[in-house]
């Protein structure tokens, strides 16, 4: 199994376990989407787009798989830095980008390194479908990424 499935088996298998059925609907929907469009402006701004698909899928994993709101960011970053590290995938330096890049998804108002910034973009333009917001996507994209 590649990096990637890996990374998709640990994610959706956790996902999958959830009993509320709207809420194992909304973390696979907001987790898939997050991957797809942090890939997608990791394309256009020179990132590293399969980083940014698996950073973008996990962003929200201690939220979603131990119903953890609070200090959901920071607690995820540790967590999935220790799956990743485990999983004998990934380079260090790898490991630390995506750690730093969900860590940092939640601090929504404060600037952070292009990464970073790519991964709360794709949050909120997936918070901003999921609520059918008729906000400009292009504004969120021009606030996060200048």
């Amino acid at each position: 199994m590649d990096r990637l499935e890996t990374v998709r088996a640990f994610v959706f298998q956790a996902y999958a376990s959830i009993q509320d059925d709207a809420l194992r609907h909304l973390a696979i929907a907001h987790a898939a989407e997050c991957a797809a469009i942090a890939a997608l402006l990791a394309d256009r701004y020179g990132e590293n787009e399969e980083l940014a698909y698996i950073c973008g899928l996990c962003h929200d994993y201690y939220r979603f798989a131990y119903n953890g709101v609070k200090e959901h960011a920071q607690k995820g970053a540790l967590l999935i830095r220790k799956k990743l590290a485990e999983s004998g995938h990934f380079k260090e330096a790898e490991i630390t980008m995506i750690e730093t890049g969900i860590r940092h998804h939640s601090e929504k108002t404060k600037r952070h390194d292009r990464f970073s910034q790519i991964i709360k973009c794709a949050d909120a333009l997936s918070q901003s479908m999921q609520e059918g917001s008729t906000e400009d996507l292009t504004k969120l994209i021009a606030f996060y990424l200048p």
